[in-house]
């Protein structure tokens, strides 16, 4: 056969494959010489998927453990899939508390600096009962103190923070100190730090926070409040020290499975933060080992509060749906107000009467009218 017969065979081909129509063809198919396809036929289409862009979501709260695609075309069922969101709140290392305390059940270690006194007092308090009160003191730095030995590492960095309070009727300066025991040391053989210092006014309860660095040589540690003014009682609460966290550095989430419809869903690899919006998180999706166009989008999904059965006509307000809402939501009975984590009963005594499920986040709203001598369902 001559050029020319080539050719017309070729054009031949072209305009039967431009004339068939669209359907799948088998994925055991193979490019041969001679073959030309349209520029519409992209490579999932040609193995049988024909998958546009699909939609990645979740449908929990924080954290979440699934994660759903959705827009997934009919022809793409049993094809294995695989989801990825970055998630840039994954790797981060939360600090690890050293010391805490809230006096409740004793001292916890707090000694009085020299020759003041400390004590447990329960007519103060950030939170608890008890706070530590400075009493009898005529230096500046006397105070509640505490030694830390191997709780603290050498040569690490350490947040702390603590909780202050006085009466003396006006401004004064206290001051979170460190002090740290070491060789060379350039204050007779100690080193100070100011973890946190703040002019405190009388009467409100003031955070001390900052952080200290132990000395890598050092051999004792002490940690003490102290006042500018030398004789000023003042109380102390909730003191904590924790190792330093470790900012986030996101990772790559995934789900893997076959698609089982439109919408499917699976089992993440591990526990991640779904951000609310709309292209807030970067995805990749491949569907039968072809990579699809995707897009992030997300609704945080209400969270239920209670259930309230409510007879009609009646003049009072159902608790926890807002004004404006479009039916009466007028009427309550009693009893049937729930908080959080509670389960409905399957029925309730017959009546005529109007179901009202209400939630926070979006919103949502279940009506139900009965009518006498039905039981009425509620949510589970």
């Amino acid at each position: 056969m001559g050029r020319r017969g080539i050719a017309v065979a070729t054009a031949a081909a072209v305009v039967g494959l431009l004339l068939a129509p669209h359907a799948s063809r088998e994925t055991t198919a193979a490019w041969t010489d001679g073959a030309y396809f349209t520029t519409e036929a992209s490579t999932s289409e040609f193995f049988g998927c024909q998958q546009g862009p699909v939609v990645v979501t979740t449908l929990e709260a924080a954290p979440a453990g699934t994660l759903t695609v959705q827009g997934i075309d009919g022809e793409c069922v049993g094809a294995p899939m695989s989801v990825e969101v970055f998630d840039t709140a994954v790797g981060g290392v939360p600090g690890v508390v050293v010391h805490t305390t809230s006096f409740e059940t004793g001292l916890d270690g707090w000694i009085p600096f020299s020759d003041n006194n400390v004590e447990r007092w329960n007519a103060r308090a950030h939170t608890g009962s008890y706070s530590l009160r400075a009493r009898d003191r005529d230096q500046t730095w006397e105070g509640p103190a505490r030694e830390f030995g191997g709780e603290l590492t050498l040569g690490e960095s350490y947040d702390a923070s603590v909780w202050v309070y006085h009466e003396s009727g006006f401004d004064e300066t206290l001051t979170f100190t460190f002090r740290d025991a070491f060789p060379g040391a350039p204050d007779g053989g100690f080193g100070y730090t100011t973890v946190a210092t703040a002019t405190v006014p009388s009467g409100t309860w003031t955070q001390l926070s900052g952080e200290l660095s132990v000395n890598a040589s050092s051999t004792a540690r002490r940690l003490y409040v102290e006042s500018s003014n030398p004789t000023m009682e003042f109380y102390i609460d909730d003191p904590r020290v924790a190792t330093q966290p470790v900012d986030p550095t996101g990772a790559w989430v995934e789900a893997s499975g076959a698609v089982t419809g439109a919408e499917t869903t699976n089992a993440t690899d591990q526990p991640f933060s779904p951000v609310v919006g709309t292209g807030t998180m970067e995805t990749r999706v491949t569907i039968g080992g072809f990579e699809i166009p995707s897009t992030w989008e997300y609704e945080a999904p209400p969270v239920v509060l209670g259930c309230a059965v409510v007879y009609a006509g009646t003049l009072d307000t159902v608790p926890g749906i807002p004004a404006g809402w479009p039916w009466p939501t007028t009427g309550v009975t009693d009893g049937f107000s729930h908080q959080p984590g509670y389960t409905c009963a399957d029925s309730l005594p017959t009546f005529s009467a109007r179901v009202g499920v209400w939630a926070v986040g979006s919103s949502v709203f279940f009506q139900l009218w009965e009518t006498p001598g039905a039981d009425i369902p509620l949510c589970g």
